[in-house]
C-alpha cells in the first residue's frame, strides 16, 4: 500500500498542485493533506489561498473517497467578504477500502476558539483520525496531524508539550492497531515535544536520512528544514520512504510504501 502526506500551503501554488494530483497523488491508497480550504465558490480575489482547493482536488481524484475535518469553520470572514470558507485537514482513501470511523479531535484550544494570527495567536488545532478497513476485516488507523504554529521558532513551549501529550492520549485508544501518524507537526526533530511523539514509534524521516521536508519556497530553510514527519507503529512495515521532489508548496510531500503483515493485523 502507499500513503502520501502533504501540507498544500492553502493552494498558493495551485496549478502545480493540481498537476501533481493528476500525475502522482492518485497512485496512493491514502492521501493526507493539511491546510485544505473548502467552499462553494472559487478562490476570492486579493488573497493568496485557493478557497476551494478541496473541491478541485476531489474532482481530480475520482477513485478516492474523502473525509474533510475542518479546524476552523468560517475562517477569515472579513478577508473572504463574508463567504463561508472552512479550513483544516483532509484524508482521501482509495475506493475499495472501507472508512470504518473518522474523528476530528482538537489538540489546541476548543472548536470555535478565538485566534488572531496577526499577533501570533494560533487558531484551534485538531488531529483527524481515520480507521480504514483494508481487507478481510483488517483495520489501519491513520492520524492526519497539523501541529500548533507560532510566529517564531518551532521549538518547545508549554503549548507544544501539552499538544504532544494530547496526541499520545488520543492514539493510546488505538494502541493495539497498526497506526500511521503523519502530517505537518510544526516541530524540529531535536525538540522534546517531537521526541514525545516519536517514542515507541518508527520515525521514518530519521530512518531514511532525509535532510529536509521543506521545499525551496520556504523562507527559513536554513535553520528550520524540518516540519513534516511520518511515524509508524503497531506492526506497520515500511518498504520504501522518501520526499517527493515536486514543488507545490513550501512543504515537500512524504510518500510511504508499506505493508501490514497478517500477524500484526487486528480483526474488527
Amino acid at each position: 500500500m502507499k500513503l502520501v502526506t502533504l501540507n498544500i500551503w492553502g493552494g498558493r501554488v495551485l496549478q502545480p498542485l493540481l498537476e501533481l494530483a493528476k500525475s502522482k497523488l492518485g497512485d496512493n491508497d491514502i492521501i493526507c493533506l493539511q491546510e485544505v480550504y473548502s467552499s462553494s465558490r472559487p478562490a476570492i480575489g486579493g488573497v493568496s489561498q485557493c478557497t476551494n482547493n478541496l473541491e478541485q482536488l476531489r474532482t481530480l481524484l475520482p477513485n478516492h473517497q474523502v473525509v474533510f475535518a475542518p479546524s476552523v469553520k468560517g475562517i477569515f470572514p472579513d478577508q473572504f467578504d463574508g463567504d463561508h470558507v472552512d479550513y483544516g485537514n483532509a484524508v482521501f482513501v482509495r475506493k475499495g477500502l472501507k472508512i470504518i470511523d473518522s474523528t476530528n479531535v482538537f489538540t489546541v484550544k476548543e472548536e470555535g476558539g478565538h485566534f488572531d494570527l496577526t499577533v501570533g495567536d494560533d487558531h484551534p488545532r485538531s488531529m483527524q483520525v481515520v480507521t480504514i478497513g483494508i481487507e478481510d476485516g483488517q483495520e489501519l488507523v491513520v492520524a492526519n496531524y497539523h501541529g500548533y504554529w507560532s510566529n517564531g521558532p518551532k521549538t518547545d513551549d508549554a503549548t507544544r508539550f501539552a499538544q504532544s501529550g494530547k496526541v499520545n492520549e488520543i492514539l493510546a485508544e488505538h494502541a493495539t492497531k497498526p497506526t500511521i501518524l503523519c502530517g505537518d507537526f510544526n516541530l524540529l526533530p531535536d525538540t522534546e515535544s517531537f521526541q514525545m511523539l516519536a517514542k515507541g514509534r518508527n520515525d521514518l524521516v530519521t530512518k531514511y536520512g532525509l535532510t529536509s521536508t521543506r521545499s525551496k519556497l520556504y523562507k527559513r530553510l536554513d535553520y528550520a528544514p524540518f516540519a513534516d514527519y511520518v511515524l509508524t507503529s503497531g506492526g506497520v512495515v515500511d518498504r520504501d520512504f522518501g520526499a517527493l521532489p515536486d514543488v507545490v508548496s513550501d512543504h515537500l510531500g512524504l510518500q510511504l510504501d508499506f505493508e501490514i503483515p497478517r500477524a500484526s493485523r487486528v480483526l474488527s
